[in-house]
C-alpha cells in the first residue's frame, strides 16, 4: 500500500475497497493495513493507505465515471420511523368517512 485517500461522508470500508482497488475482496488487507475493523464506521476526513489494484478493469470504470461510493448511513441522518406501528390517530392517522 502506497497511495493515500481521504474517507468521505457515508463511505464505509467496502466502498473504500471497491473504489481504491476495484475489489470488495480488499477490504481486508485495507482495514489491516489501516488498524481498522472491517464492520466499524471509518472516519470522516481520515487519510488512509489505499490497497494495492486488485481488479484494473473495476478500479479504471470507477476512475473514468468518477463514481465514489458511499452506501453507509450517517449516524447524524434522522431516522424517521414509518408505518402503521408508528402513527398516532388524528395527528399523522387520519380516519376519513
Amino acid at each position: 500500500m502506497e497511495k493515500e485517500t481521504t474517507i468521505l461522508t457515508e463511505q464505509s470500508w467496502l466502498d473504500i475497497a471497491i473504489q481504491t482497488s476495484g475489489s470488495l475482496e480488499e477490504v481486508f488487507s485495507l482495514a489491516v493495513e489501516n488498524n481498522a475493523s472491517v464492520i466499524g464506521e471509518p472516519e470522516v476526513g481520515l487519510k488512509i493507505a489505499s490497497p494495492e489494484v486488485a481488479n484494473s478493469q473495476v478500479k479504471k470504470y470507477y476512475d473514468q465515471k468518477h463514481i465514489i461510493p458511499t452506501t453507509g448511513v450517517s449516524s447524524t441522518s434522522e431516522n424517521v420511523k414509518r408505518g402503521i406501528g408508528n402513527m398516532t390517530v388524528g395527528v399523522d392517522f387520519i380516519v376519513t368517512t
